[in-house]
């Protein structure tokens, strides 16, 4: 997959951006609401199932051998992380918005 390490960058970092986001919620305690709280909890909820996802697919036994060469994620798998991720990202920035206002 010619693709793969760009979609790799791109997953990265928006991995990256995401806990940034979750870093500035849980620091900053700016959650006022019991509904923003549950919707921060719900978004972090799908984050950590992302993670146990591709943990899952990553483990040792899968990089033994032959399968070290191997892309970890099938065609399209990596580019419906990343969207899944820019929704979380979404709704964080969302909740960050509604909690200010």
């Amino acid at each position: 997959m010619k693709d793969a390490p760009a979609e790799l960058y791109k997953l990265r970092a928006e991995f990256d951006e995401l806990q940034l986001l979750a870093n500035i919620l849980k620091d900053s305690r700016i959650i006022q609401t019991q509904v923003l709280e549950v919707a921060f909890h719900n978004q972090m909820m799908a984050f950590l199932d992302i993670l146990k996802e591709l943990s899952e697919r990553t483990t040792l036994e899968n990089a033994k051998g032959t399968k070290r060469l191997k892309w970890p994620l099938k065609k399209g798998e990596t580019k419906h992380y990343i969207n899944k991720v820019e929704r979380i990202k979404s709704a964080l920035n969302l909740v960050i918005t509604v909690d200010q206002g």
